[in-house]
């Protein structure tokens, strides 16, 4: 039986479970389901990128400032800079339109790095590094954002490298930190890593390609892909989608599904005594096959909320994952049901450029 926590680990516990509620309410449910000693780290991991986030996302904040501001906070997380010194140069200049639940995140920004320094040296140099590696990419796409969309597909398998490959990889680290059964099956692991982050990213960059085109003015397709089938990205408008951009859209969902069939991989290849790793892995995968499946029925969507899943599909898929992560062969049946009606296309090319933006804010 786990030793009861003292009060400030609770408190630091409920103030993590709070600020994880409001800035990723998916998070927030999926954290919950890994072993006790895992949660801590992993919530704590996200919180910190989430950081990185608020900055890139400020529409406010030009590239010179945001590349100051991801130095700093490197430097914080090195120790080297008190927290509520860069709460306080950053907290002000937000963008009036960033969500509250980031803004708190910004302001608790002490108690969650003191967090951070409490835990093991292993964990720590994990979290700088993946912190580290997303700041260089991001800081690199922030110089991209004037361009209307992506040049090729090589560019989108980058930007998903730095805002969720480097996770997938960040969180392999954790896991066989955490059990010799899963370091054993690390080099199998690692091989999908990457895959399992860029899967889960691309379902989200095809899901809110018209909300960063309105809010932030961008898009984070490859026009590579699109001018194969006779559609100009450059000019895309709600009212210009026809059979072109299907097929586009229709491609980029079975490249998708490639990267999320190599992320069910990196879940079978964790043992199944692992069940609660299983199980938060799944889950996430789950809906975002089933999201596909949303997209490829309505490949004309003009607004996220069209492809979103029901609640009733998000609990049924909770269940159906707790039942499967048991046994690899269950598993196979279920996501083979889940992945019906979505494309296969044959290995995309998956090179990344992990060297991006070492000129710009060093790790």
């Amino acid at each position: 039986m786990p030793n009861p926590l003292t009060k400030d680990e609770q408190y630091r516990e409920a103030l993590r479970d709070f600020l994880l509620q409001h800035v990723s309410r998916t998070f927030a449910l999926v954290i919950p389901l890994l072993p006790e000693e895992l949660r801590p780290v992993v919530g704590n991991a996200y919180l910190l990128c989430r950081v990185t986030d608020t900055i890139e996302d400020d529409p406010a904040l030009p590239l010179s400032e945001k590349t100051r501001l991801f130095g700093k906070f490197m430097s914080v997380l090195r120790g080297a800079v008190p927290p509520d010194d860069f709460s306080d140069d950053l907290y002000p200049k937000l963008a009036s339109g960033t969500p509250e639940g980031e803004k708190g995140l910004i302001r608790n920004l002490d108690a969650v790095i003191r967090d951070t320094f409490r835990f093991s040296p292993e964990d720590q140099e994990n979290l700088l590094e993946c912190v580290a590696i997303m700041s260089r990419g991001m800081r690199h796409f922030q110089e991209l954002a004037g361009r209307k969309c992506l040049s090729a597909l090589r560019d989108l398998n980058d930007y998903c490298y730095y805002v969720a490959g480097v996770v997938g990889e960040m969180l392999t680290r954790l896991f066989c930190a955490h059990s010799g059964a899963i370091r054993a099956r690390k080099t199998k692991l690692e091989a999908c890593s990457v895959s399992f982050g860029q899967g889960l990213q691309m379902v989200n960059i095809l899901k809110d390609v018209w909300k960063d085109l309105k809010n932030d003015g961008v898009c984070w397709l490859p026009e590579e892909i699109f001018r194969k089938h006779g559609y100009d990205l450059s000019k895309l408008a709600q009212e210009s989608l026809d059979a072109r951009y299907e097929a586009g859209i229709l491609e980029l969902t079975g490249i998708g599904a490639w990267h999320l069939d190599r992320g069910l991989e990196y879940v079978k290849a964790i043992p199944v005594k692992e069940k609660k790793i299983r199980q938060a892995c799944l889950w996430t995968l789950s809906l975002s096959y089933l999201t596909l499946r949303r997209i490829v029925k309505n490949l004309r969507f003009t607004d996220g909320s069209q492809v979103k899943i029901s609640r009733a599909s998000v609990k049924r898929a909770y269940v159906l994952c707790a039942v499967a992560s048991k046994s690899n062969f269950l598993l196979g049946f279920l996501f083979g049901f889940m992945r019906r009606g979505l494309p296969a296309v044959n290995a995309p090319d998956c090179t990344v450029n992990k060297g991006l933006g070492n000129e710009a804010v060093q790790a």
